[in-house]
């Protein structure tokens, strides 16, 4: 009927040899303590861990990190942390124009060739903005009312051609003729 119970000294009755390990450490905290430190002294030895750019020996708290105490290479991680997450973000931007794809040609085989084209005037430019984690603030969603998403060609022909700018206008105001839909257009959910 299930593990026998393990007899110990003092004649308590564990279930398994875990159960009474857990109670021996519960019983004897300073002894674990004294153990655990033993064991990192081991893994530093056989194990030892290098700054990945200095290449120092990181000891004590260090051993948990990728980098030493030197406010360099703390630094030189931080950026390369930043520069990751900026990849990131342009290519999911990328994928998202990929997804949309151009407004007037429906163009959507690469979206490095689509851009963000301002039908009214800008007040500032947009690019990974869009993906970032204030995205849903009211000036970006101001700003995007007022873009489409054009491929290269559909987005020179507009701005240099006043009878094709006008198509782009027509077409605009015919799908979306609304707050919500070009908050829909967009992907971005209404307030």
């Amino acid at each position: 009927m299930g593990k026998e119970l393990e007899a110990t000294r003092k004649g308590h009755k564990f279930c398994s040899s875990n159960c009474r390990q857990k109670y021996w450490q519960w019983q004897n905290p300073d002894k674990v303590k004294l153990y655990h430190q033993r064991y990192q002294r081991k893994l530093e030895i056989e194990n030892p861990k290098y700054c990945i750019y200095c290449g120092r020996e990181l000891r004590g708290l260090e051993r948990f990190g990728k980098t030493c105490s030197n406010p360099e290479c703390k630094r030189k991680l931080r950026l390369s942390c930043q520069r990751k997450y900026r990849e990131k973000l342009q290519l999911e931007f990328e994928k998202f124009k990929t997804e949309r794809g151009c407004f007037l040609c429906n163009y959507s085989d690469y979206g490095g060739a689509l851009d963000i084209h301002h039908l009214f005037g800008k007040d500032f430019r947009i690019a990974c903005r869009v993906f970032h984690s204030r995205n849903k603030s009211f000036k970006v969603q101001n700003e995007l009312m007022k873009c489409v998403l054009l491929c290269k060609n559909c987005h020179y022909r507009v701005e240099h051609d006043e009878g094709y700018r006008k198509i782009l206008l027509e077409k605009v105001n015919k799908e979306l003729p609304t707050k919500k839909d070009k908050l829909t257009y967009w992907a971005i959910n209404p307030p």
